[in-house]
């Protein structure tokens, strides 16, 4: 059926059965690389399942004219890669038996730092590491925020956006965002078009605030981030903004690597129409930045930050701490699961997971638990062999411990699912009752449910309580086209409004100091926010700058899906 020049399904039938599932099914069966595909989503992305030589390049030319899920391109340019390094190590081969030492040293050099670096510019690297994070700071001149999203209309957008013809790129924008309504992208570039064409109309520099996340590597829970951030400042900007003058939102990427977080931390702060940072994603990254933001007074309000290590007078939070999780999930191992000892591993090197295994050994203490911790972590990210997994969970049954709870920070998510897998293939193998395992915050939920399928049925986790019931949150559903919003959108949309709300009881003129001392006064009710409101708490008298009215809500997946259970 056409509707508005838009073809919609007639029959809700089709729609049910013709759904995303039965795509990929549909093409799981075409993929003439299916075999080798399912084996490497089940090693967790393990190198020695990429395609490579005639079949990848029989792959590479199936893939032209195709739609693919983020996995299959995720899947052929990973093995692309791999391909790219293998041919040059050929070519140093043969170059060392042809030529001499000088110079099989200078071709040996090239062709090493060519591939190490070949999508890498300058101030991208990330130091002893042959990865890299783009260099991603735009109101709307760069279009590839998300390397395998195609929109015609958004390129053409930038394009004009770059020029300074907000005229056409306002047209194209809107285009990108009816071409792809569920990616935020295109909508923070229009609304930051009209901000600019607000300007030129002689009604005030746009108020300006960055949102900072971890695009590269951690695609989905930017995402999810952005689009609350989309919402809040979508709101504020068709409400006439303050005076006329509209919110421009500066999207940032610091790949959830900390030392890039650090030096774009510098670039922002160095730029004085910046009022405040939405951001950061990663409790590592915040913990860099937050020294920079304090020495110029430049406020940060994270929607995802949750170690209780974080604590600073510019660093403001719209979710409880790790501390207060932390007793969420001892009261619900000990009352609910009924588990009085527990093995933790946790990442060492993660600000979120030391914070969060000290404050939950104290919880579960205090309710009696005992917790035996591993001396060998499966998150350690510095290891130069992989953990024996299955001698750890030899080791667990055989303590007859029932209950694992997995610690990783964003950077050692995968581990979770490899963990996962490995117990229930071994409880299943030894035919006893599988472990009960416990999930962090960090997760990535619906990347979670597609690849661990299986093996993480009957896990449980806990993340901010999602208000499904509220304004917000029923109109998030219908305008992203999502089956499932998940908490990160909500808290980036709390995370912007808190900003708005300081921007509204500011001057005509928003300092950053001025957004900063409203900050710590500001209060929000109910419909400014997701679902519950803004309140910050205080801690012997001082100020802590967590949301009081934000809580933490306990998930078991069953059946695929994250279903609630409530916690006495």
């Amino acid at each position: 059926m056409k509707r508005n020049n838009h073809l919609q399904i007639y029959n809700p039938i089709y729609r049910e059965v013709f759904n995303q599932q039965w795509i990929d099914n549909q093409l799981a069966d075409l993929r003439p690389y299916s075999e080798s595909f399912n084996d490497w989503v089940k090693s967790d992305y393990s190198h020695k399942h990429l395609l490579k030589g005639k079949v990848l390049k029989e792959a590479t030319v199936w893939a032209k004219d195709k739609r693919l899920s983020s996995l299959d391109k995720q899947y052929l340019d990973d093995s692309q890669k791999l391909e790219y390094k293998r041919n040059i190590k050929n070519i140093f081969v043969v170059f060392t038996s042809v030529a001499t030492g000088v110079i099989v040293g200078l071709i040996g050099a090239f062709s090493w730092y060519q591939y190490k670096y070949a999508f890498c510019s300058i101030g991208e690297r990330i130091e002893g590491s042959d990865k890299c994070v783009r260099n991603i700071k735009t109101s709307g001149e760069q279009s590839k925020i998300f390397i395998d999203d195609i929109n015609f209309h958004l390129d053409k957008g930038s394009e004009y956006f770059k020029k300074g013809d907000y005229e056409n790129a306002e047209k194209f924008f809107y285009l990108a965002k009816e071409a792809n309504p569920n990616d935020p992208i295109p909508q923070i570039y229009l609304n930051n078009t009209k901000a600019r064409l607000a300007s030129q109309a002689g009604k005030g520099k746009a108020l300006k605030l960055a949102v900072v996340a971890g695009i590269d590597f951690y695609k989905f829970t930017a995402e999810e981030i952005f689009r609350g951030v989309a919402d809040a400042q979508d709101e504020f900007n068709k409400s006439g903004g303050k005076n006329g003058r509209l919110l421009e939102i500066v999207i940032a990427n610091d790949g959830n690597e900390p030392q890039i977080s650090k030096k774009l931390a510098e670039k922002l702060v160095n730029e004085s129409d910046i009022l405040g940072i939405i951001g950061h994603h990663a409790s590592e990254s915040s913990e860099v930045a937050i020294p920079i933001y304090r020495r110029k007074g430049l406020a940060i309000v994270s929607p995802s930050s949750s170690s209780s290590k974080l604590k600073d007078d510019v660093f403001f939070r719209v979710i409880k701490t790790t501390t207060e999780a932390a007793k969420l999930y001892a009261k619900y191992i000990k009352n609910t699961l009924h588990s009085d000892s527990i093995a933790i591993f946790y990442d060492q090197k993660s600000v979120y997971g030391q914070s969060l295994q000290e404050a939950f050994i104290k919880a579960f203490d205090d309710l009696g638990g005992k917790v035996d911790i591993n001396n060998t972590s499966v998150f350690d990210r510095e290891q130069t062999s992989p953990t024996d997994i299955d001698a750890e969970i030899n080791n667990i049954i055989s303590n007859q411990i029932k209950t694992v709870f997995l610690i990783s920070g964003v950077k050692t998510i995968s581990g979770l699912r490899a963990f996962a897998r490995a117990s229930q293939e071994k409880t299943k193998k030894l035919n006893i009752e599988n472990l009960n395992i416990i999930f962090p915050m960090s997760v990535f939920e619906q990347l979670t449910l597609d690849i661990g399928g299986d093996a993480v049925e009957g896990a449980s986790l806990s993340t901010p309580c999602v208000n499904k019931t509220s304004l917000y949150m029923k109109g998030a559903i219908k305008r992203w086209q999502q089956k499932n919003i998940y908490w990160r959108t909500m808290t980036g949309y709390d995370a912007t409004q808190a900003f708005i709300g300081a921007i509204n009881k500011s001057s005509n003129e928003p300092t950053r100091s001025e957004i900063l001392k409203n900050l710590k006064t500001l209060t929000l009710p109910v419909e400014k926010t997701s679902g519950y409101g803004l309140n910050w708490s205080k801690e012997n008298g001082y100020l802590y700058q967590s949301n009081i009215n934000s809580s933490y809500c306990m998930y078991k997946i069953e059946n695929g899906q994250f279903k609630e259970v409530l916690v006495k």
